[in-house]
This record gives C-alpha cells, structure tokens and sequence, in this order.
C-alpha cells in the first residue's frame, strides 16, 4: 500500500545545550539603579528572564543570587527591572526563559505603474482600503520606507478596475489579481499573504537554547530532492525523553500533522528511541506527491505533551492524519504557541529555556 504525501524531511541535529555546563551570557552590568538594571548587551528580547550567579561561580552551579527580566532595548543596552535577589556588579547572567517568537509578515505597500481607465482618486482609495485591511490582518505588519519587507503588495490601475501583485522582494510572482472593485482584488491575493504569513511564522519558531539533543533523518541526507512517486522515509530520535510534534507545511499551504496520527496517537518518545514514519508496520509507503515547491518540516518537541484539538487523534475517523487547509493554519500556529508557554511574568509570556527544542528541515518536490 502507497499513502501519497507531499513532504519530507532532511538530517538536522539540534546541538544539546545541557550535554555540557551552562554558560554565562556575554552581558556585563554596566549600571545599577535600585531595581533597574542596564546590561551590555542588545540581542536579548523584551521578557526574557535572566538568572544572575556569583562572580567566582564559573559553572553556574551555585545558588541563584538573582533574577532579572529585560524590559527594553535600546543603544546596545538590555534594560531590565530586578524580579528577586540582590544585584552586585560581576554576577555572572544566564538566559533561562524568554518571550515566545511571535513573527509576522512584513508587507511593503507601493503603487503599480498607472494604466488607463481608472482614476488616481480610485487608486488611491483603494490604496486606503488594503492598508487598513492588512492592519488588522494577524500575523502581518506593514513597513514603510527602507525596512526590509518579506513581501510587496503593489496596487494600481488596469482597464478592468483594480489590479493587485503580490511579490517576493526578488520579484517573484506570488499572486495577482485584478476586478472592478478593490475588495474582490484583496480577497485573492490575501490567501496567498496568509500561506506566506504562516510559513515565516512556523519556520521562525525556534529555541536558540535547546536543552537536549533532537535529531530528524532522511536517507538523502540533507536537503533531498524528491519527485512523484518516489518513496520517503523520516526517522526521529531524541536524546531526552520528551514529546514530539512533527508538522509539514505543504507549498500550497495546507499543514499536515505527521505526528500524532491516528496509529501513533501518542507524542510521547522515550530517551535514544528512534521513531520511524511511516513504521514499516503500518504496512504503506510516504510518496512524493503534488504540489511541486519547497516543503517545511518543522519538529517541536517539549517535557510536556501540548493539548491541543488538533493534536487528538480519538475523532480522525478513516483518517490516518490530520490535515489543517489554509484557512486553519494560522489559529493552530497561535495556538500552538500559546500552548508552548510555560509561565507569565509580569507582562510578558515566556518559555522556559529548558522546557522544549524546534527545528525545521526543508525538501523540494518535484515532478
């Protein structure tokens, strides 16, 4: 028996953080005041929470003498207000929680090049009506001026009305759409914006601190090319025990939960097991199928199993997965996120650094 499937997964290992003692952030405390704190240091997010260590602790093993928590950025500095402890100059910081990545689309807003039959005034209104539309759009912001865009939505005239091209920032057509009026114009190119938007999301969700070893194989090695109907097999294996999410984002947008399934229906894996998908028990084959494009596979494994709908496997029925269509992406991804948080401090929801791993491989389909 063959199942028909549109992605695949390349070798990724996430190096361990904890297999080795923890080390201490490149982040001296320039300055002090009452429970102010001013680090020298600019790549740590607002809500990242900082454990401090005595100077002559080079492991890190010792008692937490302190705990901060990064409120702004700004000039190089990380600004944080104390949460507990005391705070001395030459403390030793480590990162051990920080804010859930939450990426959104960059679109650039522009004009296409006037052509005949529609008015500057009609342009220009539904220039208006897109930038309002995309302000509210989750999981997309716009940018002006030389802010680098991850997509251009260019609007201008054409015989028939309203036109709309979506690109990449290399030119590449993403979608294109043209009608009498611009609310049918935006309703095209949106879906096409969301696909974009979910994917950015899903391939920035990543721990830059995991806690253990989390290991995706394919026989190709790294990043394998497939075409229709060739066989494909992935193998997972975690260092730690631990619960596991595999998810494939087709290039057509449709996700497709690989892991739990109706025949696994549990995340759970055990310290050096090695699951095989599809387990040569299932009796059936993956196979590279349409659409061609570029796959992501994203991996996300925790302490602790997510519960989440559309991780439950009790109401699949004949189905064996569970696949999500395009218009569902985007709130599984939210809430997929928020199932990830392990505490809210003050203002912020964090993850604890030690609490879960994502990686992502990308394959290409072919005919």
């Amino acid at each position: 028996m063959v199942m028909r499937w549109s992605a695949a997964a390349a070798c990724l290992i996430l190096t361990s953080a904890l297999a080795d003692p923890p080390v201490a952030l490149n982040a001296p405390i320039l300055d002090i005041h009452g429970d102010v704190v001013v680090f020298g240091c600019d790549d740590l997010a607002p809500g990242t929470v900082v454990e401090l260590y005595a100077p002559d602790d080079k492991e890190l093993a010792g008692p937490v003498v302190a705990r901060v928590q990064v409120v702004e950025v700004r000039d190089s500095k990380a600004i944080g207000r104390r949460l507990s402890g005391a705070v001395e100059r030459g403390v030793r910081p480590r990162t051990v929680a920080r804010p859930l990545p939450v990426s959104r689309l960059r679109v650039r807003l522009t004009k296409l090049p006037d052509e005949r039959g529609v008015r500057p005034r009609i342009v220009a209104s539904a220039l208006d009506l897109v930038r309002a539309a995309l302000a509210r759009r989750p999981g997309v912001r716009l940018v002006e001026g030389e802010d680098p865009a991850d997509a251009i939505l260019a609007v201008g005239s054409a015989e028939e009305g309203i036109r709309m091209r979506l690109t990449s920032p290399d030119g590449a057509m993403l979608a294109e759409a043209t009608a009498a009026e611009a609310d049918p114009a935006l309703d095209r190119v949106l879906p096409s914006l969301d696909r974009q938007a979910a994917r950015k999301r899903l391939a920035e969700l990543a721990n830059p601190a995991p806690p253990f070893q989390l290991t995706l194989r394919d026989p190709r090695g790294e990043a394998p090319l497939y075409h229709y109907g060739e066989a494909m097999q992935l193998e997972v294996t975690a260092s730690q025990a631990c619960h596991v999410v595999l998810l494939a984002l087709g290039s057509e947008g449709r996700l497709t939960i690989l892991l739990p399934n109706a025949l696994r229906p549990s995340t759970a894996v055990t310290a050096g097991e090695t699951v095989a998908l599809p387990d040569p028990a299932w009796g059936f084959k993956f196979q590279a199928g349409p659409p061609t494009g570029e796959q992501l596979i994203k991996a996300v494994a925790t302490r602790r199993p997510l519960d989440l709908p559309e991780l439950r496997c009790d109401d699949l029925g004949e189905r064996r997965f569970r696949r999500l269509e395009p218009a569902e992406v985007a709130g599984f991804l939210e809430r997929l996120g928020k199932a990830l948080v392990t505490s809210r401090v003050r203002d912020f929801d964090v993850v604890a650094d030690d609490a879960w791993v994502a990686g992502e491989v990308r394959v290409r389909i072919a005919e």
